[in-house]
């Protein structure tokens, strides 16, 4: 068998220790293991045209149309290609296109979402292996929606409450409407916003959604349809810069009402993506010129701050503000995900109203799993960033409960796709959620409509403001809410 030798200095660490897992790589020898693989190839600047000819000379597939920043090549690749392309002049560094997906994943939830078997879509990630969509957000799969209503309102009915056709449900929720979230963050009436906002996830509400009832820029970088198929995205959209609309749960509302908004979809109807289509969508709300960006997806972290997706956040920080879903796989510490774990970030955990604190399913710090692993990087990283690295900053309203066993409470909005259903029993173009992906659009309304009045300009802003108000109230920024419950009123 013919060996090759990587270069460690030239690929991805996680990558790199993924592959001796798997046996794919011996020390730092590489045979002939044909695994293809989705990678992004980390090139000097202005040299990418020449590198993608050298990478076809080797028979390697790339999408030109995903290349981003004009230095991330994703290509499909076999492993025992990775010491050649490492070789080829220009190449900085082989990392993997790690998966990316709705805020988080789990394979159990602290406290199941309905009676019903929790079978979120899963993907089997040639890497990874399987990964699954939390629980906590996505409790079933496409097909089994039209079973979960028919079952839902027979169990609704035994509880009584069939009784009330207007209030039917899932008996084992609690479903408030999403302008709970602006009445708990003290937000003002719906107001107009002209600054440039935008959403990466699953998809856009289409322009007619009763939430919505405007126009959107809306771009695709998954190869589907902009608009959403899932519902994730839809919700999120319409939570931060939708309308108001009264519906049978009562009144849901946008934290604000924007008019230049965008969503890029990163996702798929499936609720999965990759770094290659977070990257590229990034790149794309920055040339938009988007001024607060919403992102309730996340997924590992690469190399501790030398993340792509992380390094992208602190390059443009001082333009973009990015909020950014902590995750679900709270209570257990060292959880947070990328691109949540980059200190500029704005990454928000999720708070009950119900409940009055955060969820148990909300990810806590003090950073990601990586730094757990890595502690001499923790150490560096909080010695040059102080408070910005411990995660999450803030804390926002996306459901709960606060506790095991206790009945979950979601927030109730727009939704487009096949979750409609799921726990409000009906399809009808709103459904309730719950997690940190819906705490995160409320912080960014919050934060578009600040940023609009010129209160704040950046992320550090948000979070001076909201570390003098934990500190008059004698609290430390902590590892489960941050500095606290972000209001509009303390600005």
């Amino acid at each position: 068998m013919v060996e090759t030798k990587i270069d460690e200095e030239k690929i991805s660490r996680f990558l790199l220790q993924k592959l001796k897992e798997r046996k794919w790589v011996h020390g730092n020898s590489v045979g002939t293991p044909m695994q293809l693989l989705s990678l992004i190839i980390e090139v000097e600047r202005n040299r990418a045209d020449e590198i993608i000819d050298e990478l076809q000379k080797l028979g390697i597939t790339i999408d030109r149309s995903l290349i981003s920043w004009g230095t991330y090549i994703p290509v499909k690749a076999p492993v025992r290609l990775i010491p050649e392309i490492q070789k080829i002049p220009g190449v900085v560094k082989v990392w993997y296109d790690t998966p990316r997906y709705i805020t988080s994943t789990s394979q159990t939830s602290p406290t199941s979402p309905t009676s019903l078997p929790a079978q979120p879509p899963a993907i089997q990630d040639p890497l990874l292996g399987k990964i699954e969509l939390s629980p906590v957000e996505i409790p079933a799969k496409p097909l089994e929606v039209p079973i979960r209503i028919i079952t839902g309102w027979i169990s609704a009915i035994i509880s009584g409450l069939g009784f009330n056709p207007l209030r039917i449900h899932n008996p084992n929720v609690e479903i408030l409407p999403n302008s709970v979230a602006a009445e708990i963050a003290e937000v003002p009436d719906l107001r107009e916003v002209e600054v440039k906002v935008a959403v990466l996830d699953t998809g856009a509400p289409l322009p007619a959604h009763p939430h919505w009832r405007k126009s959107i820029k809306a771009v695709s970088f998954t190869g589907e349809a902009p608009w959403d198929g899932n519902g994730h995205g839809s919700y999120c959209t319409c939570q931060a810069f939708g309308k108001q609309f009264a519906t049978r749960f009562g009144i849901v509302r946008g934290i604000v009402d924007a008019r230049n908004a965008m969503h890029g979809k990163v996702l798929t109807n499936a609720g999965f993506g990759s770094t290659k289509f977070v990257l590229k969508g990034m790149e794309w709300a920055y040339n938009s010129g988007a001024k607060v960006v919403s992102m309730s997806l996340g997924g590992p972290l690469q190399d501790g701050l030398q993340d792509p997706e992380v390094r992208v956040v602190e390059a443009t920080r001082d333009e973009i503000i990015w909020v950014i879903a902590a995750g679900n796989e709270g209570p257990d510490e060292w959880t947070i995900g990328s691109p949540a774990a980059a200190p500029s970030a704005l990454t928000v955990a999720s708070y009950s109203p119900l409940y009055g604190d955060v969820a148990v399913f909300s990810s806590r710090g003090p950073q990601a799993s990586w730094f757990k692993e890595h502690k001499d990087e923790y150490e560096e990283g909080l010695k040059k960033y102080g408070d910005d690295f411990k995660k999450p900053d803030v804390m926002a309203s996306g459901g709960g409960p606060v506790k095991e066993g206790q009945k979950p409470d979601l927030l109730y909005g727009a939704t487009q796709g096949w979750f409609d259903g799921v726990y409000d029993l009906t399809v009808e173009g709103f459904e309730a959620f719950r997690g940190t992906s819906m705490a995160t659009p409320v912080a960014a309304g919050l934060v578009a409509l600040l940023l609009e009045e010129r209160k704040i300009k950046t992320a550090g802003d948000v979070k001076k403001v909201m570390a003098k108000v934990a500190e008059e109230e004698g609290r430390e920024k902590d590892i489960a809410r941050g500095y606290g419950l972000i209001k509009y009123t303390y600005f």
